[in-house]
Formats: C-alpha cells, sequence, structure tokens
C-alpha cells in the first residue's frame, strides 16, 4: 500500500496548490532526506545548507514531477542530486547557499524538530567505519540497508540528471548496484574484522 501522504499530495498538484503540496512534501519527507544528508556529510552546516537548497528546489519543482516513481523516491534523486552540485562547488571552492524563502522557512523548521533527535544517535564503531566509505558507496548502504529502498529506487535516486532513465535501463542499474552493495558489505566485513568488531572463528 502506498503512502497516504502521497496520495494527498498528488491531489494537491492536480488540483493547482502547489504551495500546499510542496509545504506537505517537504514536511512529510524533510527529517529522513535530512538525516541521510547527515550520513553523507561530515559538517553538520555542510547537510544544513544541502538540505536547504533540496526544499527549494522540492518548492519549483515539484509541479513538474511526472509521478513515474514514489514521491519519495524522487525527492530522495532530488536530495542527491543537490548534494552532487554542493560537492562540485566545494571543489571549485564555492559556497552554494539556498535563497531565502518560504522553502527555507520550512526546511528550519523540519532541521529544528530533527536535530536534537540526530545528535541523539550514539556514535559507534560501525558508524565510524560506514565513514570510511566514499560518499557513493555510503549512499547506497543508507538508501538500501536504512531507508529500505528498492534497487530500482536507488538506481533512480543515484542516476545522473542527464540519464533517460527506461525499463532497460533501470534493470542495468539495479544490478550493477546490487553487485556494488554486495562488494561494500565484503569490504566493511574485512575492516570489522580487522578492528576486531567481529569475532573471527
Amino acid at each position: 500500500m502506498g503512502d497516504p501522504r502521497e496520495e494527498e499530495i498528488r491531489g494537491l498538484t492536480t488540483s493547482g496548490d502547489l504551495r500546499a503540496a510542496a509545504t506537505l512534501a517537504i514536511r512529510a519527507y524533510g527529517a529522513e532526506l535530512l538525516g541521510f544528508l547527515v550520513s553523507l556529510q561530515r559538517s553538520q552546516a555542510d547537510a544544513d545548507d544541502v538540505f536547504s537548497a533540496t526544499a527549494e528546489r522540492v518548492w519549483q519543482s515539484l509541479g513538474g514531477f511526472r509521478w513515474e516513481c514514489s514521491l519519495r523516491t524522487w525527492m530522495y534523486a532530488v536530495c542527491r542530486n543537490e548534494f552532487r552540485r554542493f560537492q562540485e562547488g566545494v571543489r571549485r571552492h564555492e559556497r552554494r547557499r539556498a535563497p531565502q524563502s518560504e522553502a527555507s522557512d520550512i526546511a528550519a523548521q523540519v532541521r529544528t524538530a530533527t536535530m536534537p533527535y540526530l545528535n541523539s544517535g550514539v556514535r559507534t564503531a560501525f558508524t565510524e567505519l560506514r565513514e570510511t566509505l566514499d560518499p557513493e558507496d555510503r549512499t547506497i548502504l543508507v538508501l538500501r540497508l536504512d531507508r529500505d529502498l528498492a534497487w530500482d529506487e536507488i538506481a533512480r535516486v543515484c542516476a545522473d540528471e542527464s540519464v533517460n532513465v527506461t525499463d532497460e535501463w533501470l534493470k542495468r542499474e539495479s544490478a550493477r548496484l546490487r553487485k556494488r552493495f554486495e562488494t561494500i558489505k565484503h569490504r566493511l566485513t574485512i575492516l570489522a574484522r580487522e578492528r576486531g568488531l567481529i569475532q573471527t572463528h
């Protein structure tokens, strides 16, 4: 069964109330998107910036969303693309900040409500192991293990914006990501053993 919030948001977009639809979308999925970014970014301030940019992009682009996948998957894809843009800006020594708007205000409310929860999590040795991975591998791990996304959804999230997402492409990319996931798990298992986190017999 689909998320009833998505049906409500779709109804709002169909009726032309994009402001209410975008507000509900950001409130519905903002907390988990922020948590996703915190798992990718080593800087809380950077995660905040990317989250604000994501909220702004959702606000601007929701009207063009064609509902070819779930809204949740699409919002993760938007978030992932904003993360890429931020990383490219960092490499060019540019700081990108989302313009202040109603979307930014809603993002700030979500962040205020969510951060105490995220900061209360105990850092474990396994958390530190994840941080040895590059952002792409961390993305795959978080989306599969923490967010329980299907492989075709993960493929959509990780796709470059220029990719023509067809059924055949999704099939090939899903298979590639599954193989990469197994490689990631194998690498983490070896590291865990080396650090004494897993007992060897």
